[in-house]
Formats: structure tokens, sequence, C-alpha cells
């Protein structure tokens, strides 16, 4: 018996929505790290923008960090993200019930 094959890939927005959390850590670990920045200004400026191009555009505006730095900056901010992420992360309205229609009608 095979099993039928089901693929979801999530872009944000899609299954759930981190961006705004991510903005929100963001907002307040860079400032921590000597690169002002807050989740308002994530949203409008740099909403989609890889981590590590925001800290060298804000690099280039307020003083570059070191390597051992943004390390240790990325490695709070994963570790607060993971954080929100289990405590508040929330399924897009209708994605619970889409899932399970899809696992019902692929199981039938």
């Amino acid at each position: 018996m095979s099993l039928p094959l089901c693929l979801l890939f999530d872009s944000d927005g899609t299954l759930v929505d981190s961006e705004i959390l991510l903005a929100e850590v963001m907002g307040n670990i860079l400032p921590t790290f000597g690169l002002p920045f807050s989740a308002r200004q994530y949203m409008e400026e740099f909403r989609g923008v890889r981590f590590r191009t925001i800290v060298d555009n804000l690099g280039e505006r307020n003083g570059a960090l070191d390597e051992e730095h943004f390390l240790a900056m990325e490695s709070e901010m994963r570790r607060l993200m993971e954080q929100r992420m289990r405590a508040e992360l929330l399924p897009i309205d209708g994605i619970p019930e889409a899932l399970a229609w899809i696992s019902h009608s692929t199981s039938a």
C-alpha cells in the first residue's frame, strides 16, 4: 500500500504569520547591540529582507558590528524568536481545517 504524498511550502503568511513576532524580537535585540531599530521600522523598511542584510544596512548607518558581536546578537535573536514562536505563534485562520480536509481527502 502506498501512501499519498502532500508537500506544503510555507512562505510567511500561508500557514502561520511569524513576521510580526520577528519584527518585535529584532526591535528588542538590535538596539542592545548598538543598532537603533524598531518593529515598525522592520515592517515599513525591511519586511522580508534577510537578517544579515538588515544588520549590514544598519551597520552602514550606525557603525558595523564585528563578527563576534554579530554572532552573539544572532544567537540571542534566534533564542528569543524560538521562545516567542513556541508561546505565541498561531495558524492562519482556516489552516487547521484545510489541513484536516487535505489529510482526509488524501487518505480516502
